[in-house]
């Protein structure tokens, strides 16, 4: 099919291959390109077959993410990967997000989700389930508040931007931020809705979980501003 998102599906059981085939077949913008049951043979296949997305149904902890998360064409453009699991610790997650991993789909979901997964992830947007997101950032945050930095993120994000970001990944709050960054929480809020735009999510959680599974802005180790700065902020606004 010309155009569409072509899939390998990896996976050590054949029956878990042959539903998913089965199912995505019914999907006229997605074509199951090739499968394989062996994790040593995945970055060949992919290759061979020009696959825009991997899914992976082996167990997270028996992956290697970066590896996978580097599985490049000769054009350039990388495999979009994405765990199909039924895994719900949080920190298991953080780890394989932080390796590469374009979402999770959690195989309790419907299978009329499964679609939307692999268009969301080809898209170069992230997957993964609402209620384990929070879980997630959580347990990133956790993790020494945003000292995780694999590769940065190309935008073209303001120096403000990348401190405001910066510092959400820390954990602060929007007045905590209007603080630090001496600006009013009005403007953090505007600031923060370009910066989701930019970069292509919808919310604070998915922006967090982004910046870990990526890379991003390094946090700074800025001072938060003293209750005289803050008052004479207010004063002379920026």
């Amino acid at each position: 099919m010309e155009g569409a998102i072509r899939v390998v599906i990896a996976d050590p059981h054949p029956v878990v291959i042959g539903g998913i085939r089965s199912f995505l077949a019914g999907s006229k913008d997605i074509q199951v390109v090739g499968d394989c049951s062996e994790l040593r043979y995945i970055h060949e296949v992919c290759l061979k077959e020009e696959a825009h997305v991997l899914l992976v149904g082996h167990a997270l902890e028996e992956a290697d993410w970066k590896s996978l998360s580097r599985i490049r064409h000769a054009n350039g453009l990388f495999v979009a990967v994405m765990a199909v699991t039924a895994v719900r610790d949080a920190n298991t997650l953080c780890q394989t997000l932080q390796g590469g991993c374009r979402g999770i789909y959690d195989k309790a979901d419907s299978l009329e989700q499964l679609p939307v997964a692999i268009r969301t992830v080809s898209q170069g947007s992230l997957w993964f389930r609402d209620k384990d997101a929070h879980h997630v950032v959580e347990s990133l945050l956790k993790q020494g508040r945003g000292t995780v930095q694999t590769r940065k993120i190309p935008t073209q994000l303001t120096e403000r931007q990348q401190r405001i970001v910066s510092l959400v990944v820390r954990g602060l709050s929007n007045a905590e931020i209007a603080q630090a960054v001496r600006v009013s929480q009005a403007t953090v809020a505007l600031d923060l809705s370009r910066v989701y735009k930019i970069l292509g999510v919808a919310d604070r959680v998915r922006l967090l979980v982004k910046v870990h599974a990526e890379g991003g802005p390094k946090p700074l180790d800025m001072e938060l501003p003293t209750q005289s700065e803050t008052e004479s902020e207010a004063l002379h606004p920026a």
